[in-house]
C-alpha cells in the first residue's frame, strides 16, 4: 500500500528597501568670510540653495548660490542628484558720492560709484568760482584735498576753493 504525504508549501514575499542615496553639498564661500561648508542631501532634495551660510563680504550683498563661481546671478532652484560645490555669488555694493559745490550756493552733483572704485577724486564738475581755482575734493567743507579716496559707502565730499592771488604793481609815476 502506498502512503500520501501531506506537501507543504510555502511562499515567501520578499520586499525590497529603498533608501535613497545621500550626496554631500559644498559651499564654497568664493571670497566671502569664514571657511567653506558643507551639509549632506538625499537624492532629489530642492531645498540645498536655502543653506544659510552667515557669510559676509565687505561691500557686497550676498545673492545666493550657483554652480559656477563666476556667476553673477544666483540659481533660482538646484535638485540634488550628485556630489556638488555651491558657490556664494556676491553683488558689489553701490555707492552714492554727492558732491558739494561748498561755496555757499548749494549746488550739488550725485554719482554712483562701486565698493573700492578710487577714481570719485577725479570727478569734474565744471563748476567754477570768481576768484578761486578749484583745488581738488575734501570729505569736510573747512578740508584740504584729499590726496586719495576709496569709496567705501556713500558720502558728501566738498569741493576745496583756493583763493586767486593776483600781484599788484605800484607805478611810481
Amino acid at each position: 500500500q502506498t502512503c500520501a504525504l501531506p506537501i507543504f508549501l510555502l511562499l515567501i514575499i520578499l520586499y525590497a528597501i529603498w533608501t535613497p542615496n545621500t550626496y554631500t553639498i559644498t559651499y564654497n564661500r568664493n571670497y566671502g568670510t569664514t571657511t567653506t561648508l558643507t551639509d549632506t542631501y538625499t537624492y532629489g532634495n530642492t531645498t540645498a540653495l536655502q543653506f544659510n551660510s552667515g557669510w559676509t563680504r565687505t561691500g557686497y550683498t550676498f545673492l545666493g548660490y550657483s554652480t559656477n563661481s563666476t556667476d553673477t546671478t544666483a540659481l533660482t532652484s538646484y535638485t540634488v542628484t550628485s556630489d556638488a560645490t555651491l558657490y556664494a555669488i556676491w553683488q558689489i555694493n553701490s555707492y552714492t558720492i554727492t558732491y558739494s559745490k561748498n561755496d555757499g550756493s548749494g549746488t550739488t552733483s550725485n554719482q554712483n560709484y562701486n565698493y573700492g572704485t578710487t577714481t570719485a577724486l577725479s570727478y569734474s564738475s565744471g563748476w567754477s568760482r570768481t576768484g578761486y581755482t578749484f583745488g581738488g575734493w575734501s570729505g569736510t567743507n573747512t578740508g584740504t584735498a584729499l590726496g586719495s579716496y576709496t569709496v567705501t559707502q556713500s558720502a558728501i565730499l566738498y569741493a576745496v576753493w583756493t583763493p586767486d592771488t593776483y600781484t599788484i604793481t605800484y607805478d611810481t609815476n
